[in-house]
């Protein structure tokens, strides 16, 4: 993998994290 790869798959990370986090918090709101 070359370094523009390895950032952009950081990025992406990122905010795949951020979506599922704001999913948990939505979940934990219905409990």
């Amino acid at each position: 993998m070359t370094l523009d790869e390895l950032i952009d798959f950081d990025i992406d990370v990122k905010e795949i994290q951020e979506i599922i986090d704001q999913t948990q918090r939505e979940n934990r709101r219905k409990n």
